[in-house]
């Protein structure tokens, strides 16, 4: 592939420049719903829109954010922006209240345009629920929608709401303000230790990028179409999108991503370039029994998906790519011509005859030789201007020649290729890589590009029906910091902007108002849905109660009342649980993962989430790491769970090697992987033995291993294997409060092991959550080392600060 470069002579240095040359080529620009949008029609409503929002007001330099699933007048809309001289800040319909909160207020945009009933999510109602502050600068709601017009929109904050049929029946603009150095658009973004970030692009380095991987993946070709499978606000998308109209050729376009949809629109427009993330190669091929389902496909773009055997046996060549928000995607592919599981993996070639790849030493600040590990740090045309607004961030991104700071693991090869290996440990992370977190308070949202050869998170993942986001006013947000709570910046009395959201009933808690440290609870399954199959929820006497115990079940497990379970956290002084998943032999006792979905979404303060596993038989090792895939990747939980001597079919020993398919692609992903090991965990004692976690935790060092129980009775060897495995965390319930033998964990804990207990209290099995919190707080840990097990040690394993 990349031999279409003939068509890419001469770049066009602005957007309105590349949109007119397709429109000179003339053909079907996007295929959307059944209709066929010219590029000349394009090209005559992104000028009426141009015109609409001059109109409005808008002028060089202004923000206007588009908070639109995948349709044309994304594009439209995008290209209007440009000939003005503004920045589209791009907005993924799975943000709610709090992330429209940050955005709004940090870009300070002067229009959004929205759908109010896409997916029939109220839209209006979200923007209702956002804080009245961050909506200072916001002049105009722009609706869009694609049912017969509707009359009379409501206000929203007292903005002047207008249609977008009536911006696109204006008279097209003439004129062009376009400029190569002109930014154009904003990629919001989270980091890990600090603020988040508002990634912002040139003119210039979107359509440069544009050609660049037109050229380098063949969508020049004669015949090409492009299936966009992925959304037009994250970079993987984007650049997809963009690079098919560089190139001349059709782009086929679906608001989300279904699989039988998109296999139904591969077969009807013989697409030729589908980009895939998480399992959607997996998903297509689930549509069709056939060897050979899609046979006009030449290439899927994607990378680290765990599917590129599979697909290259049915007939489908997955190349990897790696990027980021602040590289663009694409900024790299593998050879197509290699074995599929090396072709996979991020890393490979630069698109851009010009771009540079090095790698930096973390210990010496050099840099290092090819083939030598280190940070990798890129000098591209594709690279960002910089994070709006943020001049020290942008400062810290880029080193003294130029070159940007990935803050990704990898090691360069002779020739100018390179090899990505995985991300940096979190303490060493300058804070500008794109996961799948947002941010809680006021000031931010989650990042919608990709790291690490673009590996997704459910934020920029279009979910299936049965995936679909609860609707409420509360923010989604998947992921857990608690920036609202750790640093407390209310007054006495007010009202924040989450409780306003309805996010939870602790947002009102102030670090004053608590008279020990905040507490996270690491081991919870609340009385919700499916965890009401549990047996400590159906009444069956708690675990307390065979050590003598006649503490009944707590209140809340008792009336199966979830909200009784929210006040009891707030009585208790949780300020974050960590829900745990399960999936074991009894189904009855197994729980669904979409239920610790819901819950995170709805509650994004209150919770994270460990989704269930169940322990594989032999033949369904793949099926069980495509479930890993899908549990951090696509669900956005945390981790994974695991019970192997209680599995389905097959009981294992935690260091089974069969099982270390799963492990792996769970280290791969950034996951944690928690284990419920102790003298009951299985069929015998010996499923308990520390030596078998010992073996896993040496395997994979970079695996975070959480182990609940403290493999009780042996928690002497529990605490020897903590001292001699740095990634492994012990999980300190009730075998840890006044079991025989919890003394040893007080003093190890006090000595050697303070930054690797966790407080969990394993809610329903024993007390409940006041009682249980209360009584770690009576134990005699040494202060420093109590506030560790009790908050600082999880929050930092989660990362949701300090």
């Amino acid at each position: 592939m990349g031999s279409s470069g003939i068509h890419f002579t001469v770049v066009p240095q602005t957007l309105t420049a590349l949109l007119a040359r397709r429109t000179h080529k003339a053909g079907t620009a996007i295929y959307y719903r059944g209709h066929a949008v010219e590029a000349a029609a394009l090209e005559i409503e992104s000028r009426r829109v141009a015109q609409g929002l001059a109109d409005l007001g808008i002028r060089r330099g202004d923000r206007v954010a588009l908070w639109l699933p995948n349709v044309p007048a994304w594009l439209a809309c995008f290209s209007a922006c440009a000939r003005l001289g503004a920045i589209v800040v791009a907005v993924n319909t799975r943000f709610r209240a709090t992330e429209i909160t940050g955005i709004l207020g940090g870009s300070g945009a002067k229009i959004l345009v929205y759908w109010p009933g896409f997916r029939d999510i109220d839209f209006s109602g979200i923007l209702q629920d956002v804080d009245g502050a961050a909506v200072d600068q916001l002049e105009t709601l722009v609706v869009y929608g694609e049912a017969p017009a509707a009359h009379g929109h409501p206000s929203i904050h007292g903005k002047r709401t207008v249609s977008y049929r009536d911006l696109a029946g204006r008279t097209p603009y003439t004129l062009d303000h376009a400029s190569a150095g002109d930014a154009c658009v904003i990629f919001p973004t989270s980091g890990t230790t600090r603020a988040p970030k508002f990634v912002m692009h040139s003119q210039a380095s979107i359509t440069r990028h544009a050609a660049d991987v037109a050229r380098a993946f063949d969508f020049a070709l004669p015949g090409t179409c492009a299936l966009l499978t992925l959304p037009l606000c994250g970079v993987f998308g984007f650049c997809n999108a963009l690079a098919t109209l560089a190139a001349g050729s059709p782009l086929v376009m679906l608001p989300t991503f279904e699989a039988d949809d998109a296999a139904r629109l591969i077969r009807a427009h013989a697409v030729t370039h589908v980009p895939a993330v998480g399992d959607i190669v997996a998903q297509l091929l689930a549509t069709a029994p056939e060897s050979r389902p899609f046979p006009s496909v030449r290439i899927v773009i994607g990378a680290r998906t765990g599917q590129a055997v599979a697909a290259e046996r049915r007939g489908l060549c997955l190349v990897g790519v790696y990027g980021s928000s602040e590289l663009q995607a694409m900024l790299s592919r593998q050879d197509a011509a290699a074995p599929p599981a090396q072709r996979e993996l991020g890393g490979g070639s630069m698109v851009a005859a010009e771009a540079r790849v090095r790698a930096r030493s973390h210990e010496t600040g050099a840099p290092v030789p090819d083939g030598v590990h280190g940070e990798l740090e890129f000098s591209a045309p594709s690279c960002m201007l910089g994070y709006f607004g943020n001049p020290e961030a942008t400062a810290r991104a880029f080193t003294a020649d130029g070159y940007f700071r990935s803050g990704d693991l990898g090691y360069s090869v002779a020739g100018g290729s390179y090899v990505f290996l995985s991300r940096m440990d979190d303490a060493l992370r300058p804070g500008r890589r794109c996961r799948r977190r947002p941010w809680l308070a006021a000031g931010g949202a989650r990042g919608t590009g990709f790291r690490r050869g673009f590996r997704r998170g459910r934020d920029h993942r279009p979910l299936r029906a049965s995936h679909r986001p609860v609707q409420s006013a509360g923010a989604r947000v998947p992921a857990r910091r608690l920036s609202g709570y750790a640093e407390p910046q209310r007054r006495q009395g007010s009202e924040s902007a989450a409780a306003r959201n309805g996010a939870s009933c602790h947002d009102a808690i102030t670090t004053e108002q608590r008279s020990v440290v905040m507490i996270i609870d690491f081991r919870v399954r609340p009385p919700f849905k499916s965890f009401l199959n549990l047996t400590q929820h159906r009444g069956t006497p708690v675990a307390g109660g065979r050590v003598g115990w006649n503490t009944p079940r707590p209140p809340s497990s008792q009336q199966k009342s979830f909200e009784l379970f929210l006040s009891e956290m707030k009585e208790a002084d949780v300020a974050h649980a960590v829900i745990w998943g399960r999936v074991v032999a009894n189904a009855n006792n197994s729980t669904a993962n979409e239920d610790i979905v819901e819950l995170v979404t709805k509650y994004p303060t209150l919770f994270t989430g460990l989704g269930g596993m169940r322990t594989p038989t032999g033949g369904e090792i793949s099926q069980a790491v495509d479930e890993v895939e899908r549990i951090v990747s696509e669900l956005g939980l945390k981790g994974i769970t695991l019970e192997p001597g209680m599995g389905m079919t097959m009981t294992r020993g935690a260091d089974d090697s069969r099982l270390y398919p799963v492990y792996e692609r769970c280290e791969r992903l950034g996951g944690i992987l928690a284990f419920t090991l102790s003298v009951r965990a299985g069929q015998d004692m010996s499923f308990s033995s520390p030596v078998a976690v010992d073996r896993v935790a040496g395997d994979f060092p970079k695996l975070k291993i959480v182990v609940s129980h403290l493999f009780w009775p042996r928690i002497d060897e529990a605490c020897g294997l903590a001292f001699r495995r740095t990634n492994v965390y012990l999980l300190a319930d009730q075998y840890g409060m006044t079991m025989p033998g919890h003394t040893l964990l007080i003093e190890a804990a006090n000595t050697y092991l303070g930054n690797r207990v966790l407080f969990g209290s394993s809610y329903p099995s024993w007390l409940g959550l006041k009682e249980m919190s209360a009584g770690y707080m009576r134990l005699p840990y040494r202060p420093d080392v109590r506030e560790k097990v009790m908050y600082k040690n999880a929050a930092a394993l989660l990362g949701l600060g300090q």
